[in-house]
């Protein structure tokens, strides 16, 4: 006895709709490729592929121009007179003798020539050369401040020190009749107590 054998079921046939969505979401893919090919709001223009040949033919870019600090020198008149006006401004400060602190000239002359070589060795202080004359013109001129400062303040001790004090009144007792007058003095210059005269010497 055979086994009766099963018709093939049949497959369903695609609906229109599924087939309008496939065409739509086609469209799609080949508008947003367009899209992107030629630029969209989100993504700017890189605009055109760099070129090596071009950039390679244009000029560098100029330099600024250096300012040349270490050309400058210093000078051996320069230093000898750094070394006179600090000399001097130190021996007004803090000066006893008539010459101390203050620089003499053989003292110059063994200083001043390699004191020269050794600034102008180090590229530090060889770019301070250009300020050397103006070093010594703050220095001098803090010298002569600080020198004439205390020659005025000594006149002016002075002549407050030989200056009579001046009364309230502004009259001055007669001679001898301060309270500290010696008797003896007083007697010879005919002066009682009480301080009338008598006429004498």
């Amino acid at each position: 006895m055979s086994t009766p054998q099963q018709p093939p079921t049949p497959s369903p046939s695609p609906s229109p709709q599924h087939n309008g969505d496939a065409a739509a979401s086609s469209r799609g893919s080949a508008s947003a490729s367009s899209s992107s090919a030629g630029g969209s709001v989100f993504v700017g223009d890189p605009g055109p592929a760099f070129d090596h040949e071009q950039a390679a033919a244009q000029p560098a870019p100029e330099l600024a121009p250096q300012v040349a600090v270490l050309d400058q020198l210093w000078e051996e008149d320069t230093v000898r007179s750094i070394l006179r006006a600090e000399g001097a401004a130190v021996h007004t400060l803090v000066g006893v003798t008539d010459d101390d602190w203050v620089w003499l000239e053989h003292e110059l002359d063994a200083i001043a020539p390699p004191l020269t070589r050794i600034l102008n060795r180090y590229p530090a202080t060889r770019a301070a050369a250009g300020a050397g004359d103006e070093a010594a013109v703050v220095i001098a001129l803090g010298g002569h401040a600080t020198r004439s400062y205390i020659a005025r303040k000594a006149e002016l001790a002075a002549r407050m020190a030989e200056q009579q004090p001046e009364p309230v009144t502004g009259v001055h007792a007669p001679p001898g009749t301060g309270p500290d007058q010696d008797p003896a003095a007083a007697a010879a210059a005919g002066v009682v107590p009480g301080g009338w005269t008598t006429g004498g010497a």
